[in-house]
């Protein structure tokens, strides 16, 4: 995963939020109500902590499935298949795991959707959707490997609801890119072919 195309998925996500920042800004709304509304304050320490109790499960099952998902055509991981383990590898696996998968998805997907839903629905509901949302675009797996629906579909949903789940209770998309980036990261790492 090179820098470029981490920068095109934060850009790719992140243009929404700029779009709703400026226009919520313009319509005369503080930028610390903008900055909360999308989720980028801290939030509290036991978030951080619930978040680190559900990515270690999660980061297992994550090195799971990249043992018997690196090989598919299109796979995200591809790049670091037998890859061996140089400094800009391992960088490259953070570059995935922070800068072109969790903090652009979680502040499209927690930030501005979720955020938005919580401020009009009942939480349940609300989680509900916005995980769906999340869900949609990683169907698109389906076109190259479809026998891996279980998977396709229950990993994001459960993600999503979790981070979700932590989104609304801290106020804050930071737990839930640490619980989005570290098992991209882990599995990215998995596949390195660390006897080189």
């Amino acid at each position: 995963m090179t820098a470029g195309q981490a920068a095109q998925n934060v850009i790719f996500f992140g243009l929404p939020v700029a779009i709703y920042a400026i226009v919520r800004w313009r319509s005369g709304l503080a930028f610390s109500e903008i900055r909360s509304r999308l989720g980028l304050e801290l939030g509290d320490s036991r978030s951080y902590l619930a978040a680190l109790a559900i990515t270690i499960p999660t980061t297992l099952l994550t090195i799971w499935i990249s043992q018997w998902t690196s090989g598919f055509k299109g796979s995200t991981i591809g790049p670091f298949v037998g890859a061996p383990p140089t400094q800009a590898i391992i960088a490259s696996s953070f570059t995935y795991g922070f800068l072109a998968t969790g903090f652009p998805e979680e502040l499209l997907f927690r930030g501005l959707i979720a955020g938005a839903l919580f401020r009009r629905s009942a939480f349940w509901k609300a989680n509900l959707m916005q995980s769906l949302v999340f869900t949609i675009p990683h169907l698109l797996i389906l076109f190259v490997v479809p026998r891996l629906w279980p998977l396709v579909v229950c990993l994001p949903m459960g993600l999503g609801l979790a981070s979700g789940w932590l989104r609304r209770t801290s106020g804050s998309i930071w737990p839930g890119v640490i619980l989005h980036a570290v098992p991209n990261i882990a599995g990215a790492l998995w596949v390195v072919n660390w006897s080189q």
